[in-house]
């Protein structure tokens, strides 16, 4: 396997996060349509409401589906339309979002290390409009989101694209998400190195990291140990 030569990072739950919570901004948005909904109830509800929506689905078509199924009958179908177009501006703009603690210092460590650093989410394109916002883009060498690429994680393809727009080997490519599945499996099967950030536990063949802040020592130990033994340590 070829020494580590770039980087890939998930978005939601990795390198940003709803701020000041899922339920607070789908509550004020409601809030602005007359609607009055408990923030906490909508917390609880987002997690089943997110599982249940079809993946498949057109960005948009999913969203809608999510929101309706996190409000539930607590918001009159008269308004729903209303406050869904609220929902979904509210998160195409950076202050629905915070950025991982020590992201920037994490990333720009590992740009230093001679390694290409990139996005790879399930995410829309309003996620442009946010990384732009937040001061992000300009350290990424490319932002695949799966709505624009075609493929999503855990599709074997969804990397494939990755390291080839990259311009490095998938076996070359360590990819860093939150969800064991999507993240640490997909990366792992498609052939590239998955890194857990935070959760339990991270797959078999995968690595973990407690912060996104730790990962330059991460891949510090895996450009070292790869250069001496001439594969990647993770997946002999």
């Amino acid at each position: 396997m070829a020494i580590v030569q770039a980087v890939t990072l998930d978005l939601s739950g990795t390198l940003l996060f709803p701020h000041p919570s899922v339920g607070a901004v789908y509550a004020a948005c409601a809030r602005k349509r007359g609607v009055e909904v408990s923030a906490a109830a909508l917390e609880a509800a987002f997690p089943l409401g997110f599982k249940g929506a079809p993946r498949q689905a057109k960005p948009e078509v999913f969203w809608r589906e999510v929101v309706m199924r996190s409000f539930g009958s607590q918001l009159p179908a008269s308004k729903f339309e209303a406050v869904f177009q609220e929902c979904w501006e509210a998160f195409a703009h950076e202050s629905a979002w915070r950025v991982a603690p020590a992201a920037v210092t994490a990333i720009t460590a590992i740009r230093f290390l001679g390694i290409k650093v990139a996005v790879l989410s399930n995410a829309d394109r309003r996620m442009h409009q946010v990384l732009a916002g937040k001061g992000l883009s300009k350290l990424f060498d490319g932002v695949y989101l799966s709505d624009e690429i075609g493929h999503a994680k855990p599709d074997p393809k969804a990397f494939a694209h990755a390291a080839r727009h990259l311009g490095v080997a998938v076996s070359a490519l360590v990819h860093v998400g939150d969800d064991p599945k999507e993240d640490g499996e997909g990366a792992r099967d498609a052939g590239a190195i998955g890194v857990v950030v935070g959760g339990a536990y991270a797959p078999e063949k995968c690595l973990r990291s407690e912060h996104l802040r730790d990962l330059p020592y991460v891949l510090r130990a895996l450009v070292t140990e790869g250069k001496a033994r001439g594969s990647s340590p993770v997946m002999s």
